[in-house]
């Protein structure tokens, strides 16, 4: 695939393509590109209205993009400088209170700075959590509120032991940062858990490994780490096929049945530990990871640390899977996330009542 330039647009040009071959749509949004309501398109404009269209093949989708959505965020990632950028909808409020509910519960404390997204607060008022809050300060030349300084992160943890987080705006609306990596040093200090996302299904195209495959195919020692077949070809016209993690081919499944490729995760993850000292690994996928290499992780980092802690990503059906005592300590629930959320916004009882 070439690369693009800057001056690329994939997203608009697939919302474009899809108005100009004038393609019939028999789903949301009920407007039917504004010819429904004739005052939408006054208001909005008619370009708008016929651009204003659900998530189809060909403008692929937000979830899992693969196609031309994959395409904007990694032209966006690389205009500001980013390894990678995800585009969301309607603001990171789902993103913040969601944070906010997997740490803290009715009656425990948070530490934030007052000056916080009210999606933030909103999330407080629906699962009781209580707030300390910080006084970010206040620059008296050009009248805009800072960020939480180190001093005041310190004297609040200090003064509140038993908090469960410690939630930081950075950059603040006006383009403010904190001292990051000294807070998340205090929050450690005081017994906060530090828990990272780990993948170990799959790998980047970039990942050193696979690189030296597709540059020595037969020759290179890392060959079998990957599930490859040197008589095909792949999506990038490589001029050999290797298996995609869940058919895309920009994510590289590992061997999770070759030894090297269990070393090099194992040894990865204790140099987490030794030299960051987290606490935790979020398993990203792990509903679909190798159960004998999950067996293998467990008793590699209870071995290390007896009290660290495996949370495991599954999509629904029966959690024992990879939540038992020889994988994971927990797993997540998506089946009944959304009907909690409702419970709660819009006291809607049936779709967690379906969902248990």
């Amino acid at each position: 695939m070439s690369r693009l330039s800057q001056q690329a647009t994939p997203l608009a040009e697939a919302l474009n393509a899809q108005r100009i071959n004038r393609l019939a749509h028999f789903d949301v949004p009920g407007h039917k590109g504004g010819r429904m309501n004739p005052e939408l398109p006054d208001y909005f404009g008619k370009l708008c209205m016929s651009l204003d269209v659900n998530s189809m093949k060909s403008l692929d989708n937000l979830g899992h993009p693969v196609s031309v959505i994959k395409a904007a965020q990694e032209l966006a990632a690389e205009a500001f400088g980013a390894d990678n950028a995800f585009f969301m909808v309607n603001g990171t409020t789902s993103a913040v209170q969601t944070m906010i509910w997997a740490t803290c519960g009715r009656g425990e404390k948070i530490i934030l700075p007052r000056n916080v997204h009210r999606s933030a607060i909103n999330a407080l008022v629906v699962n009781g959590a209580l707030p300390v809050y910080i006084n970010p300060g206040r620059d008296a030349r050009l009248g805009i509120p800072l960020g939480m300084g180190v001093a005041d992160v310190q004297r609040a943890i200090e003064e509140n032991p038993d908090a469960k987080a410690v939630l930081v705006n950075n950059p603040t609306y006006y383009g403010v940062c904190s001292d990051l990596e000294t807070i998340v040093s205090l929050a450690h200090a005081a017994g906060m858990k530090v828990l990272l996302d780990g993948v170990f299904t799959h790998a980047g195209r970039g990942f050193f490994a696979f690189q030296d495959v597709l540059e020595k195919r037969w020759d290179s020692p890392y060959k079998d780490w990957f599930h490859i077949n040197f008589d095909g070809n792949d999506g990038y016209n490589d001029g050999l096929w290797y298996e995609g993690w869940e058919g895309n081919f920009d994510l590289v499944k590992l061997n999770l049945r070759n030894e090297e490729v269990v070393r090099y995760l194992l040894d990865s993850v204790t140099y987490w530990i030794d030299t960051f000292g987290i606490d935790g690994l979020r398993l990203d996928v792990a509903y679909c990871v190798d159960r004998d290499f999950l067996k293998r992780l467990r008793a590699h980092v209870k071995g290390i640390r007896e009290d660290f802690f495996l949370f495991g990503e599954i999509l629904g059906g029966d959690y024992k899977t990879i939540m038992n005592p020889e994988m994971c300590d927990s797993a997540t629930n998506y089946e009944c996330y959304k009907g909690l959320h409702s419970s709660f916004t819009s006291l809607n009882m049936f779709e967690i009542v379906h969902s248990l």
